[in-house]
């Protein structure tokens, strides 16, 4: 596992965790980037993940993103991919997390207009999917690639429902998590 420093302002620090098989992959660097412009209430965090047979790789970028500044956020980390990109000659790049990108967090026109969908990202939970056990319907978790790591993508991504295959109650899928894990099958064949 790799874990994150406490992530965030005030008294709302947050974790982000890489689990992986260690006899696959392994993480060589991981880091949140300097906020200095202050963009983020929990910064991303980074890790250079390799498949150790085949020598692939590819930069996860893991975020929880504040519901109150998504649009900025978003673009954020966007930039922060285009840094990836460029300083590290990396272009095969996840994004992943709770990104709030959906519901009242962000209108229609920004999600249309940001960087993330107009730049080559492929976003894999669709707008219209529902990533949360309450009431809400909304695609508030999400997993986008660049285009170069659709190379590895083998599978649609899917929202996995566990209080529905597992049979759980609403009272008890909370005590689990308030959220449905994503998912999306990788292939370094």
């Amino acid at each position: 596992m790799a874990l994150s420093k406490r992530l965030g302002g005030g008294r709302h620090k947050e974790q982000l965790a890489y689990l992986y098989d260690s006899d696959i992959f392994k993480i060589n660097y991981t880091s949140s980037p300097l906020d200095e412009d202050d963009i983020f209430y929990r910064e991303p965090f980074i890790a250079k993940i390799i498949h150790k047979f085949s020598k692939s790789s590819f930069v996860a970028i893991g975020a929880h993103v504040s519901p109150k500044y998504v649009a900025e956020e978003l673009e954020g980390i966007y930039l922060i991919a285009q840094n990836i990109s460029e300083e590290w000659n990396s272009h095969k790049i996840l994004v992943l997390g709770d990104l709030n990108a959906s519901c009242d967090y962000i209108t229609k026109a920004e999600l249309a207009n940001n960087s993330l969908r107009l730049n080559g990202f492929v976003w894999h939970i669709d707008d219209s999917s529902d990533t949360t056990i309450h009431d809400t319907n909304g695609a508030y978790d999400r997993i986008i690639s660049s285009k170069k790591m659709g190379v590895h993508i083998k599978s649609d991504a899917s929202v996995y429902k566990f209080d529905e295959k597992l049979k759980l109650s609403k009272a008890e899928s909370i005590k689990i998590s308030d959220h449905y894990p994503v998912e999306i099958l990788l292939n370094f064949d």
